[in-house]
């Protein structure tokens, strides 16, 4: 009796903590602690790069429109990246065609699309890690979380602040394996 009330406890345990899902990474749901901040995982679109190892989709609270990018290998190797935008071609076009010459509008333009350009780690055990990134193995296990270093500094010094630092809070830096994409 004993025994069978300690296995449910740590099934219950287990299943409410975020830590026991398992997942594979290109079908993985990561939240933060603030309400509202989603970072999903799905494959790579036929459009993507050849070092793209997985398509990533950044939703926020407040209106604010997702970003999308990917988690890639510059070159194949070395450290593991993550990038999203919230892909402005319209602005970026406007600017390209107000003046090709001016590389700074086209620039400020496109750094207000810019959600997030930088490293990603994975949170394992009892320290951090590059993210996994296995080219043959794109559905190995997800991390249980992931790490965006600056990523909420980002957000609050960028056009979206007000948006998305609110009385309830605003981003952070790292997101926890919540759910696991059909």
């Amino acid at each position: 009796m004993r025994a069978t009330a300690i296995a449910s406890l740590l099934t219950v345990l287990s299943a409410t903590s975020g830590l026991a899902i398992e997942c594979p990474v290109d079908h993985a749901i990561y939240t933060q602690k603030t309400k509202g901040w989603v970072l999903k995982i799905s494959p790579v679109g036929e459009d993507g790069a050849a070092n793209q190892f997985v398509a990533l989709r950044l939703e926020a609270p407040g209106g604010i429109t997702p970003w999308e990018g990917g988690i890639y290998q510059p070159n194949g190797f070395g450290q593991v990246m993550a990038s999203v935008d919230q892909g402005c071609p319209a602005d970026i076009a406007e600017a390209e065609d107000a003046d090709a010459d001016d590389q700074a509008a086209i620039d400020a333009a496109a750094e207000d699309c810019r959600g997030y350009d930088g490293s990603i780690y994975a949170l394992v055990g009892n320290g951090i890690e590059p993210f996994p990134v296995d080219y043959e193995n794109r559905s190995a296990p997800a991390p249980q979380q992931v790490l965006l270093p600056d990523f909420a500094a980002g957000v609050w010094y960028s056009p979206i602040r007000e948006l998305a630092f609110t009385e309830m809070g605003g981003p952070e830096d790292i997101f926890t394996l919540a759910a696991c994409a059909k």
